[in-house]
Formats: C-alpha cells, structure tokens, sequence
C-alpha cells in the first residue's frame, strides 16, 4: 500500500515537472513586434525577453543590439521623451525623475532578475521614458542605451494598481 502511495506521489511530481517545462516562453523576434516595433529594425539583432513580475496587466523586459539611428525610430514611436538620473536600484527597480516627480517602477519584484540584464554595470547610459498613470491604470516605458556597446533595454509595462 506504501508502495503504491509512494509511486502515485512520484508520477504527480513528474506530471508537474513536465507541464512545467511545457510552458511556452516568449518568442524574442515576436514580442519585439508587438510590443516594440514592427517591422524590426535591420540593426536589431541578439534579442532577448524576459516577462517580468506583474499581476494585472503585462510587463516586459527586453535586451538587444541595436545602432543609435535605429534607436531613434523606437524612441519616437513610442513617444519617449529623454530623462536624466535613472538608477536601477539593488532591490530592482528603475528609480528617475519624471515630470519633476521622483518616480520608483520595481522591475522583477520577488522574481529572480533574468541574467543578461544588468543595467547597474552600465556607465551613463541615454534614457528615454514615457509615463501615464490615468484612473488607476499605468502605461510606463522605459529605454536605456548604451552607446559605447549600441546595446539597449526597453521596459515595458501596463498594468492596474
């Protein structure tokens, strides 16, 4: 009977791991396209995604190569506007001033940061944002760039509070 019980425990734990293992990750290129900009511009390349933490609404955090002209194509199809002093800060969130506001939009949460973002290691990076918070309902972008490496990430959020 313990043997039985002891099997039924195992093949509900390989069960799990297997639909777990299932789970679709988000397609890089698509995701671009969608919530970025479509076409893809011909410099982006080494696209990477990661769907942060949130719980009404989407967020995600994108990393990628991209030249400084194309750059301008998503800074101006995503009506962000140029900001100084963004701090990633150690418990994970963009910290800036906005509209003469100080603004902090956690990134990842209690959710383990992806390992090809690091932001903290960059050194003056350009930073673009765009912000609306309207009947409790947030719109926030945010895009970093590089210059030195043409390496960018944008952060993309919406979501209730």
């Amino acid at each position: 009977m313990k043997t039985k019980k002891y099997f039924q425990g195992i093949s509900i734990c390989i069960l799990c791991l297997f639909l777990f293992s299932c789970t679709e990750k988000p397609d890089p290129e698509e995701h671009f396209k969608k919530y970025i900009l479509d076409p893809i511009p011909k410099s982006v390349k080494n696209i990477k995604v990661d769907q942060t933490m949130i719980y009404y609404g989407y967020a995600y955090l994108f990393g990628f190569d991209i030249d400084r002209e194309d750059l301008n194509l998503i800074i101006d199809s995503k009506s962000l506007q140029t900001i100084l002093n963004v701090e990633y800060t150690a418990h994970g969130s963009f910290y800036f001033e906005y509209n003469q506001e100080g603004w902090d939009c956690g990134v990842y949460g209690n959710k383990k940061q992806a390992k090809w973002f690091h932001p903290e290691l960059w050194y003056n990076p350009d930073c673009y944002c765009y912000l609306t918070r309207i009947n409790h309902q947030n719109d926030f972008r945010i895009l970093l760039f590089n210059k030195v490496e043409n390496k960018a990430y944008f952060y993309i959020e919406k979501s209730r509070d």
